[in-house]
């Protein structure tokens, strides 16, 4: 059964999106729990999805080891991104380039199969009204989310080295650009809703316009989801 899983740093590394160094690092920091058997690192999932769910500074290793998981009805915002839909470090010019450069991520992390249809229901989208949101984000999506153009939900998320226009409520250009992509319409408002929340701390705009890679961006979000008990409900 799945709450009886022990798995390897490379298991984990899968699991959580990250390299296997980072969760070797982040183990031997405590930053998450395992138990180190020999020279190898172990890891009870239960226990780390446990971990992730709640902030357990307060909880001790006997209490750790007595998680009994379940089947949560809800999922880390974490948990949608995938490190081939990040793109930290973008040469883009104009904001039709943003929109193909968002399909193209997603079309590689295999979230469409649609990509044609996808980038035209983007520059649909945005000759309606412009998703930019201040604060130099924008958050780029379908009118009409769906299978047809999703195949499984996620975020996309490019940063761009320039900053360009994207005509923002706050007048500023837009450098952070985070693509919703969801199965259906009320799912679609579930995420978005998660994603402007996760906005309104300054802190975390500010983590994403400054990490290096996609490595260190995962990582970030695995601790804000840990430290903020931060989920998007089913």
């Amino acid at each position: 059964m799945s709450d009886q899983i022990i798995m390897t740093t490379k298991e984990l590394a899968k699991y959580l999106k990250l390299n296997e160094k980072t969760i070797i690092k982040m183990a031997q920091q405590k930053e998450i729990p395992g138990v180190k058997v020999g020279n190898q690192w172990r890891f009870h999932r239960s226990v780390i999805d446990a971990y992730l769910k709640q902030n357990l500074a307060g909880v001790s290793d006997k209490d750790m080891n007595r998680v009994n998981y379940r089947q949560e009805s809800n999922i880390f915002l974490s948990r949608l991104i995938c490190p081939r839909a990040i793109d930290l470090g973008a040469e883009i010019a104009d904001k039709n380039a943003v929109l193909s450069r968002l399909v193209e991520l997603a079309y590689k992390a295999e979230i469409t199969k649609a990509p044609d249809k996808l980038l035209e229901e983007l520059k649909k989208r945005e000759e309606m009204l412009s998703t930019a949101v201040g604060n130099l984000t924008a958050l780029p999506h379908p009118r009409h989310p769906g299978t047809e153009l999703f195949s499984q939900e996620g975020i996309v998320i490019i940063r761009t080295n320039k900053a360009l226009e994207f005509n923002a409520p706050d007048k500023k250009a837009v450098r952070l650009f985070i693509m919703i992509c969801a199965l259906d319409e009320a799912r679609h408002l579930q995420i978005l809703a998660a994603v402007a929340k996760f906005l309104q701390h300054q802190s975390a705009v500010e983590a994403l316009m400054s990490v290096n890679n996609a490595d260190d961006l995962m990582r970030y979000l695995l601790g804000f989801d840990r430290n903020n008990n931060f989920t998007i409900e089913m």
